[in-house]
């Protein structure tokens, strides 16, 4: 099911196209094509080093197309020209005198912006050339400290009738099934959008021969393959086509998903706040994902990598995904790929610091899965990792606010790889993956399918749990069950490996002790025993419930009289309790008290127990 919506302001861009088509004709007509050229050249250094040269030139009226050609040669300090590890890079993009108009990186040494779809290059976006000062950007991604690189920019303005200027359409609303289920998809892929070697079509084609449910294309910092992804998506009914662009700074990179508009990349610049490029994109709606964040982000020789995560002042409150398997698994026949296994060590120590984050992959591919690791040891294709969401529909916003809750698992062998259904319960609550559950006594579940041979991990708090780990998953369909009383709030996660090798990883449940119990206000939705509660309420005393430490505790207060002796509250041995007196502790609930706490007695209490002066035993939680 798809909406189509078009407002007022589309269809009177529509109406100044028609004109603009009736003008551009008969000027085309009266003077004919004509092409003006323009040679920008200059040099940048060392010190020129993750910045941007801006180059201006002035586009005439009429104007209907413009391309752009540009080359780079580089010379060391002593004259002849130099080659090393990390050959200098330079960057190319293009602004008009009102917005951002494409950026190619390195990728393309030509390009045409033109009037029409058709005539332009992709990465760039078409539509009216606008007369005035346009700019084409350079960036300086890498160069040693004794080279000097001469670029040259080519420039031809064309006047050629091409048609109506394209229109770029609004956004659109897709939902491609409304049942509440595992969707499986690849989040990080290329086009010749950017620096991929396919077109859109291939890619798209390819996610939907393996069977994927969606896919989002992430070209970098282009802005330009979204506006054709709703008039492709009537090609596609039966996969989710997702807005994605791989913000590409020379500080590190992150997809920024649902997002329909460029997002600012000069991370290197003075003023940049990538705090505030986030805010912004939770703003307009966006949700934004740290890239391969273990890559390197190091000098090569004198140069930058800027692949990793380098923004050290990074609010990850403000974080949503973060990617922890991109690429290949292993890598030159059988190695585990150790970015990977770093990018989980980053993950973890995040969630360990309280910042709920969803573990996320993507296969990165540039390829439309026509690479082989023989050509290429770090080539994955689409869909390799996938990643499996539970959303309430198959649509943008189900699919990414199931990644936001964390209903998500990571399958690096692929959209065919194993299934993993990994839950939780305690009484009547139950909770999956991204859910956080409270109880004294939890039930974890595993059920994996498709993963006979493999071995199964329990990782709590950041570490394999101990009794729980390398557990031999010997059979298809598995089922694993273990207990756990939580002492304190933690997490628990999965991996399952194939040798050394990372078949899947799960996103963590976390849980918590149960809640205290004060009085006999407690709510009917309360898991406080009901002979707890029903003791309370029949005695006028209060009674803390707090199974977090297996105990029951009876609050004193001034001028309270305390009852004598050991009792029980149903099979709980509580000792003692205090009766209320001129304060009416039992008549309205905690909340109504009057005077301090002047003590508290805690006691331990089990389940199992018989009636007797001794207290129950509390072994056996963990």
């Amino acid at each position: 099911m798809r909406r189509w919506v078009y407002g007022q302001a589309f269809w009177c861009q529509v109406a100044a196209t028609l004109v603009w088509t009736v003008v551009s004709c008969l000027a085309g007509q009266a003077h004919g094509s004509d092409v003006r050229h323009l040679v920008l050249e200059g040099d940048v250094t060392f010190e020129d080093l993750g910045h941007y040269v801006r180059l201006p030139f002035d586009v005439p009226q009429g104007t209907t197309s413009i391309a752009v050609s540009y080359t780079y040669r580089w010379d060391a300090a002593g004259g002849a020209e130099a080659r090393g590890l990390l050959d200098p890079v330079v960057d190319i993009g293009i602004y008009d005198p009102e917005k951002f108009r494409g950026w190619s990186g390195s990728d393309k040494s030509s390009f045409v912006v033109a009037a029409t779809k058709e005539a332009t290059t992709d990465s760039y976006v078409p539509g009216r050339i606008l007369p005035g000062r346009w700019h084409v950007e350079l960036g300086v991604a890498s160069i040693r400290r004794d080279m000097v690189i001469h670029y040259s920019v080519d420039i031809e303005l064309r006047d050629d009738p091409l048609g109506p200027p394209f229109v770029p359409p609004p956004p659109q609303d897709v939902v491609i099934s409304r049942q509440a289920r595992w969707y499986v998809g690849d989040l990080h892929c290329h086009s010749t959008h950017s620096d991929g070697q396919y077109p859109m079509e291939e890619v798209f084609d390819y996610a939907r021969a393996i069977g994927l449910d969606f896919i989002a294309l992430t070209d970098h910092n282009s802005f330009s393959h979204m506006l054709y992804l709703g008039e492709m998506q009537a090609d596609y009914p039966d996969l989710l086509l997702l807005r994605g662009v791989e913000l590409t700074t020379y500080r590190g990179h992150a997809n920024v998903f649902d997002l329909y508009r460029p997002v600012d990349y000069h991370g290197t610049e003075k003023g940049y706040d990538i705090n505030a490029v986030m805010e912004g994109i939770h703003e307009d709606g966006g949700f934004i994902s740290a890239n391969h964040p273990a890559h390197p982000f190091a000098r090569v020789g004198e140069g930058y990598i800027g692949l990793g995560w380098a923004y050290p002042e990074t609010r990850w409150d403000l974080m949503d995904f973060f990617e922890v398997v991109n690429g290949p698994s292993v890598v030159l026949g059988g190695i585990p790929n150790v970015l990977n296994s770093m990018a989980i060590l980053l993950w973890e120590g995040l969630l360990s610091a309280g910042f709920k984050i969803t573990a996320i992959g993507g296969s990165d591919d540039h390829k439309a899965g026509h690479g082989s690791q023989q050509t290429d040891p770090l080539y994955s294709p689409i869909g390799m990792p996938a990643t499996l969401v539970y959303a309430e529909e198959l649509s943008p916003s189900g699919i990414l606010e199931g990644l936001k809750a964390g209903h998500a698992y990571v399958v690096a062998e692929g959209p065919d790889g194993p299934r993993i259904d990994f839950t939780a319960r305690s009484g009547v609550r139950t909770a999956m993956v991204g859910d956080t559950i409270r109880g004294r006594d939890i039930e974890f579940i595993v059920e994996i399918i498709g993963g006979a041979g493999r071995t199964l991990t329990f990782w709590k708090d950041g570490i394999p749990w101990v009794g729980h780990y390398a557990v031999a998953v010997d059979r298809d369909p598995f089922t694993y069950t273990c207990r756990l009383r939580p002492l304190g709030p933690g997490r628990l996660r999965l991996e399952l490996h194939n040798g050394p090798s990372l078949s899947a990883l799960t996103n963590p449940i976390y849980f918590a002790p149960e809640p205290p119990f004060w009085g006999p206000d407690v709510g009917a939705a309360s898991t406080v025993p009901e002979e707890a509660r029903t003791a309370s309420r029949r005695t006028g005393e209060l009674v803390v419930f707090l199974p977090a430490f297996g105990l029951i505790a009876g609050l004193k207060r001034r001028g309270c009289k305390r009852t004598s002796g050991a009792r029980w509250v149903g099979r709980r041995r509580v000792l003692p309790l205090f009766r209320s007196g001129a304060t009416g502790a039992g008549s309205g609930g905690i909340g109504r008290q009057r005077g301090p706490i002047s003590q508290v007695i805690l006691l331990p209490f089990s389940e199992g127990a018989s009636k007797s002066t001794k207290p129950p035993s509390t072994t056996g939680r963990s």
